[in-house]
């Protein structure tokens, strides 16, 4: 909030809920408008995959906790103590990322052939449905119906502006994805590179507000929340169908 240029008199917090975690900063922003505690929101989320964190071995972790906080050995010859506890490959190697999703073990593309299969979603369908968005979303683009929603980025270090989401391609057709074998299942699978969502950085953020707020304020309204509930999901069966 503060790197957005906003005055810290206004409080914010962070809502992580995985998946649903946009869902969860809506319906939280509507809440305290509910309640009255505010009068309007920016409920807003943020998701990088091309720099995601990864861990420095536990071992160095534990190491780097002893020098600086638990034992903060005074003499060289403490500090040679707990150096001599480590390996290299303490230093060097980095914990992998936990790519499964953790009441699964498996990964997305794994969970959502197990769903596809599940509910009778077939290869063909699947193809289809991502020809049709591609080619929507490349067509909106084209229309100039984005150009009031995105907001213009420079990556660090690359001094050009991305205007366009980079994900939609014009070109899909389904004749030509349909060639890819599927990603994760590489025998039975019907999830494919093409068919599947990209992975990409982005951002977005809604303004929330009362309806007579927004009048007030000679905003007109894009959309209603009119109700909404959670439920809980068996992870096994059903991961991929919420939110």
């Amino acid at each position: 909030m503060l790197g957005a240029g906003l005055p810290n008199r206004i409080p914010a917090y962070t809502c992580t809920v995985a998946c649903i975690s946009a869902n969860a900063a809506i319906i939280a922003g509507a809440n305290l408008i509910m309640a009255g505690d505010a009068e309007a929101v920016i409920a807003g989320g943020v998701e990088t995959f091309s720099d995601p964190a990864i861990k420095i071995s536990k071992a160095y972790r534990r190491f780097i906790l002893d020098m600086t906080m638990f034992r903060r050995p005074k003499t060289l010859g403490g500090k040679l103590k707990l150096l001599r506890k480590m390996k290299l490959r303490d230093f060097i190697i980095p914990e992998r990322p936990a790519l499964g999703e953790y009441s699964t073990g498996l990964i997305m593309g794994q969970n959502a052939d197990r769903l596809a299969k599940r509910l009778g979603l077939s290869r063909e369908s699947q193809d289809h449905y991502a020809e049709m968005s591609h080619q929507r979303a490349a067509g909106a683009i084209k229309d100039g119906r984005f150009n009031e929603e995105i907001v213009p980025v420079v990556p660090p270090g690359s001094g050009r502006a991305i205007v366009h989401d980079n994900g939609p391609r014009e070109e899909t057709t389904f004749a030509k994805i349909s060639k890819l074998r599927g990603a994760f299942d590489k025998k039975y699978g019907t999830v494919t590179a093409a068919n599947s969502s990209f992975l990409t950085d982005g951002a977005a953020a809604v303004l929330l507000m009362s309806e007579k707020k927004a009048k007030s304020l000679g905003l007109r309204p894009k959309g209603y929340i009119r109700a909404q509930a959670f439920t809980g999901q068996d992870p096994w069966e059903e991961l991929l169908l919420g939110p």
